[in-house]
């Protein structure tokens, strides 16, 4: 089902005071939320087949954990956050195949990964 993800707050003791931040984007429909439950190390995330827009990563709210996501294995790659969603919009002209996310251990519950 496609539809649109929207973001939104305010942020507070910036300099300006306070901040409002609103983000929404359009997306396709979902076409595959995969549990993972990830190993220490590369994990390798296979992108769907199709007209993917980007994945949200959905790691468990108590895991603390460091991951890292990476393009391939060998890469520095980012840290994301260990217990809060990512957002990830893919060029469509280049969309990957795959998603490494690298675990600093292993994540006893399944971290979501939900292609749109």
């Amino acid at each position: 089902m496609a539809g649109t993800l929207t973001l939104s707050g305010i942020q507070t003791g910036v300099a300006e005071g306070a901040e409002s931040i609103s983000l929404t984007v359009s997306l396709g429909s979902v076409h595959e939320s995969l549990p993972v439950v990830l190993a220490s190390g590369a994990n390798t995330i296979t992108v769907p087949a199709g007209a993917v827009d980007g994945v949200v990563i959905v790691p468990p709210a108590s895991n603390t954990v460091g991951l890292t996501l990476k393009g391939v294995t060998g890469d520095t790659g980012v840290r994301i956050s260990p217990s809060s969603f990512s957002v990830v919009w893919f060029d469509p002209t280049a969309v990957p195949a795959s998603l490494v996310v690298t675990a600093t251990a292993a994540v006893s519950s399944a971290t979501q990964f939900i292609f749109v």
